[in-house]
């Protein structure tokens, strides 16, 4: 394996299965690594889920992610300024805001459900069970309900 950024190993077998799609070496940087920058948060995955099914106000992603008010708005602003998501301000009293994914937000889908996917069949055991409670106040059933 060849390295295109420090650290960040380049796959030739991935590159291999992806036709029409540069490699590491023509695009100048290691896309993993700049995804995984994006997505690799928890609460990231989180917003996305939340907005998968269509607009959500601060207050229903507050609730449905557990997150403090001041996380949750520091990551609308990262996902915002990273053309993720867009949010909307409408001229109502009291102030209306939604959030909603945009193209590039609705790309990261099908990898949010290869997570989904990948946690379901290999991280059920008892060996896994710890994760649940790193870096997150949501409860499981936060996620199901």
């Amino acid at each position: 394996m060849a390295a295109t950024e420090p650290g960040i190993p380049r796959s030739s077998t991935v590159e291999a299965g992806c036709p029409g799609i540069p490699s590491d070496a023509e695009l100048g940087f290691c896309p993993i690594a700049r995804a995984a920058r994006l997505l690799g948060d928890t609460w990231t995955l989180l917003i996305v889920y939340n907005l998968a099914d269509g607009p959500r106000r601060f207050s229903q992603l507050e609730e449905a992610t557990g997150m403090s008010p001041r996380v949750l708005a520091g990551r609308l602003r990262e996902l915002e300024g990273q053309a993720m998501l867009t949010r909307t301000q409408y001229p109502e009293i009291p102030p209306r805001v939604e959030y909603a994914l945009t193209e590039k937000g609705i790309a990261t889908l099908p990898t949010l459900e290869a997570l989904r996917v990948f946690g379901a069949r290999w991280l059920n055991g008892e060996e896994s069970a710890g994760l649940d409670n790193r870096r997150t106040r949501q409860t499981v059933a936060a996620l199901t309900g």
